[in-house]
């Protein structure tokens, strides 16, 4: 009798376990963590860290960067991705796929670095800077992204190096030291928590889904480009959000 409800205990455990390890926000703390044993602390004068920005930029979106790294080769946005699988991808490519080896069913997901470039935009803008800024994304979890070749895209274990590569752009200390106090000035100022930040992403996903311009709320039509049909706002050219028409 004992024995059974030592078993039932377990299973009720792992349950658990296997429920929460599957939440993807779950996995993506995990990859985040990972990330930033990686980066280690800010050491003036070198390297300058930021993890978890979160923030409203000046339309009133909010956004999430990942982690932030400054030295003098840049400001180094890090974008994190903790997927498993094979990863296929190109540059301009709205949406990557993430297949597995015994699975049929393949899983889309929006461009990585085009969703970093969005984050530089909106730091850009906060700054009043441009052209420092080097975006890099970074998958963890074993991901197998040698089908991609695309610049900064890249495992852990080539994280530290990468970041000691030379951009051609050369910051001062004194520069290093002011965008530094910047950010973290914005990042103290808690201006919204993670939940609501989620809740305005799942918002936008469900103005996508039913043909929204997440941007002006203007109608997303069928427009006709270069590479086939797609999805366009309809206050185009004040408004340029697009949206793939998926087959």
């Amino acid at each position: 009798m004992v024995s059974i409800i030592i078993g039932i205990i377990i299973i009720i455990i792992l349950s658990a376990i296997s429920t929460i390890f599957s939440n993807s926000r779950i996995k993506g703390y995990i990859g985040e963590k990972t990330i930033t044993n990686i980066l280690g602390k800010t050491l003036h004068g070198q390297k300058y860290i930021i993890n978890d920005l979160l923030f409203i930029d000046k339309s009133g979106h909010s956004c999430q960067i990942d982690h932030i790294c400054i030295n003098k080769h840049g400001i180094w946005v890090i974008e994190t991705k903790n997927f498993g699988g094979k990863i296929f991808g190109s540059k301009y490519q709205k949406e990557w796929v993430q297949k597995f080896p015994h699975s049929k069913k393949n899983n889309n997901f929006y461009n990585p670095i085009l969703q970093n470039k969005t984050h530089i935009l909106r730091l850009s803008e906060y700054l009043n800077i441009c052209d420092i800024f080097v975006n890099i994304v970074v998958f963890t979890n074993r991901a197998d992204i040698s089908k991609i070749s695309v610049p900064n895209v890249i495992n852990p274990s080539k994280l530290k190096a990468v970041l000691c590569q030379s951009t051609g752009k050369n910051l001062s200390l004194n520069e290093m030291e002011h965008y530094y106090n910047k950010l973290l000035d914005l990042k103290n100022k808690k201006q919204i928590t993670k939940d609501k930040h989620i809740k305005n992403i799942n918002e936008i996903q469900f103005k996508i889904s039913n043909n929204i311009c997440p941007r002006c709320g203007g109608k997303l039509i069928v427009r006709n480009g270069r590479n086939g049909n797609f999805y366009g706002c309809s206050n185009y050219p004040k408004c340029k959000f697009t949206k793939n028409i998926k087959d």
